[in-house]
């Protein structure tokens, strides 16, 4: 993640994940809002470096046919905006499921990326966080 300040005063949010994790198809692995993890893919669309999931068990790379259906988590981008650090705060850990609910999250990365913030603007202290 990072963060940049514009120079019209608001924030930019760029966000970049990547998993090596690959899954059956179809998958009982699924995301918070309960749809299955990953898109399908084949072994082609695989890095060098990938691995099965520990928990849905796809065979490995090497055994698995050119046209056998996995599903695979690509990388993903992200950028928002937002006006002050409180709406950066806000849009970095509230995440909504497929039912509407809204959930806070503190993930480890977030909390490393609004500690590195508050070092060097003070707006985004811990009077901003409660």
């Amino acid at each position: 993640m990072e963060l940049w300040l514009l120079t019209s005063g608001s924030w930019l949010i760029y966000r970049s994940a990547r998993s090596i994790i690959y899954h059956t198809e179809p998958t009982t692995c699924t995301l918070r809002n309960g749809l299955q993890r990953g898109e399908t893919a084949t072994v082609n669309d695989l890095p060098d470096d990938a691995d099965p999931c520990e928990y849905c068990e796809p065979p490995w790379p090497e055994e698995l046919a050119d046209i056998q259906k996995i599903r695979y988590e690509f990388p993903r981008q992200s950028v928002k905006q937002a006006r002050t650090p409180a709406d950066v705060i806000t849009k970095l850990t509230t995440a909504r499921d497929r039912g509407g609910v809204t959930n806070i999250i503190w993930s480890k990365p977030v909390q490393d990326l609004l500690d590195q913030a508050a070092e060097r603007f003070p707006e985004f202290g811990i009077r901003n966080i409660t």
